[in-house]
């Protein structure tokens, strides 16, 4: 199997939802143009306060909008992702003997949207 690259990306601002043609977007979807599409993601994010480590496990995951004083546009952006109740998984067993819980009930943030808006 071909391994896929890691990339490490900061969501940057929540505005880049709004200006499809920023540099922030233009770059990033020039970045992504170099490799093959891949078939699953996985976004680690530091937004959850829990416990324990917790992973979506849900098929279809709701989007959250836990941000104020931003063009309440910014509240009607959606963005449909699939989840991998079977991606969660194999997550859960690559990271034991740690207690990861699986959670399908997580929704996804602005750091997830915020970069695959316009990809």
């Amino acid at each position: 199997m071909k391994k896929m690259p890691i990339l490490f990306v900061g969501h940057g601002s929540l505005m880049n939802v709004l200006e499809k043609e920023n540099p922030f977007n233009q770059n990033f979807r020039r970045i992504t143009q170099n490799f093959a599409k891949p078939k699953a993601i996985l976004m680690i994010s530091a937004h959850w306060y829990s416990s324990r480590l917790q992973v979506t496990s849900g098929e279809h995951p709701e989007m959250i909008y836990d941000f104020y004083g931003f063009p309440e546009e910014l509240s009607q952006v959606q963005y449909s992702a699939s989840g991998s109740p079977e991606l969660a998984e194999q997550v859960r067993s690559l990271l034991q003997p740690e207690n990861v819980e699986l959670k399908n009930t997580i929704k996804i943030d602005r750091t997830f949207y915020d970069l695959f808006h316009y990809k």
